[in-house]
């Protein structure tokens, strides 16, 4: 008698929208199957997810999914719950990985869940969807085939601006300088790379990138200085690079 296989475990990396909670823009056929038939969901916040979810399924049964929330700082603990829970799984289990917008592990958080599902011979699948930093890169006619994301830079004052004037250097390089900022902060970001930039340095602002409040603008420093723009709380990329 044969022995009966059982497929791998699989963790399905789902997108969510950006500038906001819904997925009508993308989810295809294939989002929506991995949708209804993921068990398990490892989250940065259960009711976010809850709300990408109800935006294309209609009458989804939450309470029969299990749902474990990514922690925002570890605090000395030797696991968190997501990961023993992975570790004790069934083989041929279907989990889901969705993080706050865009892309789940880039930019985002994720990466751990990741790494533990090919530690343990998972089959790891991606679906496509938005991702705020290749949209921008995209949308900003800079150099697509030589870029650096550095994520979110320094707080303060003074390193901040030696990063700046980093980042432009390598920009000059040739090399697009990619970089995010949280939400409340844009504005304050946007003041500083207008007071470090030289005058010729070219800046884009991509903001709210799939939302209808989308803004989308590529200049000089010196032209942006000229007419600044209040972006708000849209979460946004910068980039500096060269025109193509």
């Amino acid at each position: 008698m044969k022995d009966t296989f059982t497929p791998p475990s699989e963790l399905w990396l789902m997108p969510a929208g950006i500038a906001g909670c819904d997925m009508r823009s993308f989810a295809t056929a294939q989002h929506l199957e991995v949708l209804n038939k993921a068990a398990v969901w490892v989250v940065e916040e259960a009711r976010t997810a809850r709300r990408m979810i109800a935006s294309v399924i209609q009458g989804f049964d939450f309470d029969s999914r299990q749902w474990y929330e990514l922690p925002k700082s570890h605090k000395g603990q030797a696991s968190d719950p997501w990961e023993q829970a992975m570790k004790e799984a069934p083989q041929g289990s279907v989990w889901a990985l969705m993080s706050e917008a865009g892309m789940p592990a880039v930019a985002d958080p994720g990466a751990e869940v990741v790494s533990l599902a090919h530690r343990l011979g998972w089959s790891v699948k991606v679906l496509s969807g938005p991702s705020s930093m290749m949209m921008a890169l995209a949308a900003s006619g800079f150099n697509g085939q030589q870029f650096a994301f550095h994520g979110y830079l320094p707080v303060e004052s003074r390193p901040l601006q030696q990063k700046i004037q980093e980042l432009e250097q390598g920009a000059l390089r040739g090399a697009t300088q990619l970089f995010i900022e949280t939400p409340y902060r844009t504005d304050r970001m946007l003041q500083a790379l207008l007071q470090t930039l030289r005058p010729g340095t070219w800046l884009a602002v991509m903001a709210g990138l799939d939302g209808p409040e989308a803004f989308c603008a590529v200049k000089t420093a010196a032209d942006w200085v000229k007419n600044p723009p209040s972006v708000g709380k849209l979460p946004a990329v910068f980039l500096i690079g060269m025109p193509k």
